[in-house]
């Protein structure tokens, strides 16, 4: 389900939740069969297909906005022949159940909301172009992420980062875990060293907390690395403190190429890293993530524990970082860039916080939550305990911060 604005009418929030529940369940679907980039080729081959349907079902799972989707949606008869695709694909029934759920709750949407496909499609158009959120054409951000690619000489597939904050042992007090790097990081460019890895956590007051440790059990010493996340044999990994108190892991060089392609993720977890008593800031918590690598995809997901289930609407955003300033998200002098940062609401069921651009993604969340149920008390690290909310964009511009901030409760 979307996270909205007070602004939006009711056609807006009803559609759009609807368009958001049938791209995840599209998403799911997709995963299930086997289908990693949703191009009408590689759907053609996985389901079958037509390709005028692939192009429509792949233009629909990679939407930025779900409203967006609406454009690509198949007739009623198109909708029927794609569940039957990934029916004799042999997806799990509950994925291909919950797709045709989608597909049938949208039309009763537009049927009560517009009463045919459209008269939806021209409101849609109408609600995109006077939303309050201008953004930048995913085509200039392409085109960033090219040239950028050959300036710096690295580029990866996907950029991404998983927090999760639940309640500390101590009274007011959060305990975090969570994971972040690149799928899919290449070099363009021979003996070139890359940052994958900025880590520092910092209580609402902006004072440093502890020192966060390894969450990976299997880790030596201060390389965090999620080993069973990571490319084999394990990716070459150096780390180092700066002035402001950020750890730095930084990526040895390798070979040039998609031969060199690793996939590079850093785990960590932190005690009572945050203490909330006393707070000037409201209790407001922020996890951002830093965009300094070209990525074709940026994922930030964020877990609350529901004993700190946010008072407010989460919020969310992207802001520019050209000029140096305080690393705090928040506390930069640049402004936030016009793009669809677009706050979803996860399931935490088993899958439901699957990626279809990553494959075992779903695996890495479930891998996190135990590993901290092993340190700070499985009682509290259970994933169906937890909120999930979700921020993605195509070809994110750099350098940026991309975050995701949260209102936490008075008191629990």
């Amino acid at each position: 389900m979307s996270v909205m604005t007070e602004h939006q009418d009711g056609f807006s929030v009803t559609l759009e939740a609807s368009l958001e529940r049938l791209q995840q369940a599209l998403r799911q679907a997709l995963i299930q069969a086997g289908v990693q980039k949703p191009g009408p080729t590689a759907i053609n081959r996985s389901l079958g297909l037509d390709k005028s349907i692939a192009w429509k079902i792949g233009r629909i799972a990679k939407a930025e906005r779900p409203l967006q989707a609406l454009e690509f949606l198949p007739g009623p008869q198109g909708a029927r022949i794609v569940v039957d695709a990934f029916i004799a694909a042999k997806v799990p029934k509950p994925v291909h159940l919950e797709l045709h759920a989608a597909f049938d709750a949208l039309e009763q949407d537009i049927e009560l909301h517009a009463g045919d496909r459209l008269t939806a499609k021209a409101m849609a158009r109408a609600a995109l172009s006077s939303s309050a959120q201008p953004s930048l054409d995913e085509n200039l951000r392409r085109e960033h992420f090219r040239t950028s690619s050959s300036i710096w000489g690295a580029q990866a597939r996907v950029q991404l980062k998983a927090d999760f904050i639940a309640p500390g042992a101590g009274h007011l007090t959060i305990d975090t875990a969570g994971f972040e790097g690149f799928i899919d990081l290449r070099r363009l460019r021979p003996g070139i060293p890359w940052r994958i890895g900025r880590k520092r956590v910092i209580n609402t007051s902006g004072v440093q907390a502890t020192a966060f440790q390894p969450l990976d059990p299997r880790c030596d010493g201060d390389l965090p690395l999620f080993h069973d996340h990571c490319s084999t044999p394990l990716p070459g990994l150096s780390s180092h403190e700066d002035a402001e108190g950020f750890h730095n892991f930084t990526l040895e060089p390798g070979r040039v190429g998609r031969t060199g392609s690793v996939n590079c993720l850093i785990a960590t977890k932190c005690a009572s890293a945050i203490d909330v008593s006393g707070s000037d800031e409201a209790n407001k918590l922020v996890t951002g993530v830093h965009q300094r690598t070209p990525s074709e995809l940026l994922v930030l997901d964020l877990f609350v524990h529901r004993s700190l289930a946010p008072l407010e609407t989460p919020e969310a955003g992207l802001n520019g970082q050209l000029v140096m300033g305080p690393a705090s998200p928040l506390g930069g002098p640049d402004s936030p860039l016009p793009v669809p940062f677009h706050i979803e609401t996860l399931s935490t069921r088993p899958g439901g916080q699957s990626l279809l651009e990553v494959p075992g993604y779903s695996d890495a969340i479930q891998d996190a939550v135990r590993m901290a149920g092993d340190s700070f008390g499985r009682e509290r690290w259970q994933l169906e305990d937890f909120l999930g909310y979700r921020v993605r964009l195509t070809y994110p511009p750099i350098p940026t911060i991309g975050w995701i901030r949260i209102q936490l409760p008075t008191d629990f």
